[in-house]
């Protein structure tokens, strides 16, 4: 493998996304796992499923990028996750996401269990999973256990968030990233001072002591604050391919941030390369790559 086997717990939701013409697994902790696989991590990724054919699909593609089952639960009586994509005519995407799904009953015995056998380095969560109080107890065992940096993704989807789990998730966070319209949101949610968005990141920042933070800012690429105060940009990617769709956009560029982490990335290099891969899973239709050749020339130019 080009990058040492190196740890990653995944905790969160997996989604079947509903596309006007095809059904695909994504989520955006199955998605960041899939892509740390790829790059030859070994992730642990702990969610809940129905006992439906998608599980069958979910545990077939996990086979796929040989990554462990041991994390996945099966609900008896409720689905596998399932959200519509809506695309706009600009590439750009509409959630519709069920509720009462199997991620939202995720067992907190059980995924302790898990996690104990592996003491990850790095733990990745988000916010949806937290939606369900059964989840959100799993959550916060994990969080309680494990002493490990802590990464998380804002991923505000209305209607199912609410401002105590985000400034909950913020509090037992190191790093987090999440999306200009996010942070704009929660600079009206939180109150955050000052009128411009380096202000707001400063102050959401510091009322956490974040480590880091990220923006990203779709095609006008993304950018970072660190805890002392200084701010990194990482510019539009160039591409001559023109974009197919933004889903897995985000998580793409998570998976990088995770990468970078794990391998010691210099903070600028880690931006750039989590922005240029971002960018390429824009131009394939869905957040997942069917062929795996299609991390290739990352694997190749990161590893030389």
């Amino acid at each position: 493998m080009p990058f040492a086997s190196a740890p990653v717990l995944i905790f969160g939701e997996v989604l079947a996304d509903i596309f006007p013409e095809r059904t695909t697994l994504g989520g955006a902790p199955f998605n960041v796992a899939c892509h740390l696989a790829a790059f030859g991590e070994n992730p642990l990724f702990i969610t809940r499923t129905g006992k439906d054919p998608l599980q069958d699909a979910l545990l077939q593609r996990m086979h796929k990028f040989n990554m462990s089952t041991k994390g996945v639960q099966i609900d008896p009586d409720h689905a596998t996750g399932q959200v519509e994509v809506h695309i706009d005519n600009q590439g750009g995407h509409v959630f519709s996401i069920k509720a009462d799904q199997a991620y939202d009953y995720i067992d907190a015995d059980q995924a302790l269990a898990v996690a104990r056998e592996h003491q990850p380095h790095l733990f990745y969560f988000g916010t949806l999973a937290q939606r369900n109080k059964v989840s959100r107890m799993a959550f916060r065992a994990l969080h309680t256990h494990l002493r490990c940096k802590r990464v998380s993704d804002i991923n505000l989807r209305l209607p199912w968030y609410t401002v105590p789990t985000i400034m909950d998730t913020l509090t037992a966070s190191d790093v987090v990233k999440m999306s200009l319209e996010e942070l704009q949101l929660l600079a009206h949610e939180l109150q955050l001072s000052g009128s411009a968005q380096e202000q707001w990141a400063r102050d959401l920042a510091e009322r956490f002591s974040l480590e880091r933070l990220l923006i990203t800012c779709g095609g006008d690429g993304a950018w970072q604050w660190r805890q002392e105060g200084k701010t990194l940009h990482a510019p539009p990617a160039q591409s001559s391919s023109a974009v197919v769709d933004t889903v897995g956009a985000g998580d793409a560029f998570t998976a990088v941030i995770l990468l970078g982490l794990l391998h010691n990335w210099p903070d600028q290099l880690s931006l750039n390369r989590a922005n240029a891969f971002a960018r390429a899973i824009c131009t394939i239709r869905g957040a997942i790559p069917d062929d795996s050749s299609f991390y290739t020339p990352f694997l190749e130019a990161w590893h030389g």
